[in-house]
């Protein structure tokens, strides 16, 4: 009996330790502190699990999801809104605790006039895990590419990690390319007249197993 009772109690210090998260906060202008509705969120959840949950935000600002798995190496929450810059932050206490967290967006600079052609500028960063630390850092000559019918355009990232093109308004397909990561792919991006920021969190490639060879095999078992 005693046996059970210890059996049962590891089985709930297991479900305890595996328990999900949640994460709430208001999205804010960096300068007025006032709440944006209707911010665009993505909670990228990344090692071992490949998710990415999005999330908007209500008529008062704010925004929240439960239920979020834990025991991940790296928690990524992307922003943006109109008229403002792209957002992106790492919360490593999400792994473990529910967490109260407020998005600052900052205002865009004042766009010069819009050309007169009926074209749309797309912009974005493109951000990569580099290990097992669950960092991030920029991508540099990433490769940015956006179809549409016979339409392609093809260009690459900064050391920055940061592209910008201009291309006619429509319905897109995007692919995101970089050595030593997966690619990141998505149809139906429209870009409309007042432009789109299309940011990227990109996921390190496994690492191939080095094959076997006869010669390695003997080295092992001589």
């Amino acid at each position: 009996m005693k046996f059970f009772w210890f059996s049962v109690l590891a089985l709930m210090l297991s479900f305890g330790s595996a328990r999900a998260t949640s994460l709430h906060g208001t999205v804010k202008d960096a300068e007025t502190q006032a709440p944006i509705a209707g911010a665009s969120l993505t909670l990228h959840i990344l090692l071992p699990d490949s998710t990415a949950i999005p999330m908007s935000s209500d008529a008062a600002g704010t925004y929240g999801v439960d239920a979020i798995p834990s025991g991940n190496q790296i928690y990524v929450v992307v922003a943006s809104a109109v008229g403002y810059l792209g957002y992106y932050v790492k919360l490593d206490a999400l792994d473990g605790s529910d967490l109260l967290f407020d998005v600052t967006l900052v205002r865009e600079p004042p766009a010069p006039p819009p050309p007169t052609e009926d074209s749309s500028t797309v912009r974005g960063i493109v951000m990569g895990s580099t290990g097992p630390s669950g960092g991030l850092s920029p991508v540099e000559n990433a490769r940015v590419s956006l179809t549409s019918g016979g339409a392609h355009s093809l260009l690459y990232t900064d050391g920055d990690g940061r592209y910008s093109t201009r291309v006619p308004i429509g319905s897109y397909a995007l692919s995101v390319e970089a050595l030593g990561y997966q690619t990141l792919g998505a149809g139906g991006v429209t870009c409309v007249a007042e432009g789109m920021v299309l940011d990227a969190v990109l996921r390190a490639a496994p690492v191939p197993a080095r094959p076997a060879s006869w010669a390695r095999v003997r080295s092992i078992y001589r």
